[in-house]
């Protein structure tokens, strides 16, 4: 199943980073853009799909989630 979270925030590099670093291990692809973050990836487990977002929420980052 695929997944889609689009952050519509600007982030700097080191905040990118730092969201990265906890975001890696659930094998998620990550683009940060100028104007938005996008976290994206295809996992059958829907525990990953809940936790992208749990970290999303706790680093404090409004995330729509996309199809």
């Amino acid at each position: 199943m695929k997944y889609w979270f689009t952050i519509k925030a600007a982030l700097t590099e080191e905040q990118g980073r730092a969201l990265w670093d906890k975001l890696c291990k659930y094998n998620a692809n990550f683009t940060l853009l100028p104007d938005r973050a996008d976290i994206y990836g295809n996992s059958d487990d829907p525990k990953i799909h809940r936790e992208i977002a749990k970290v999303l929420a706790d680093a404090g980052y409004p995330a729509e989630r996309g199809a």
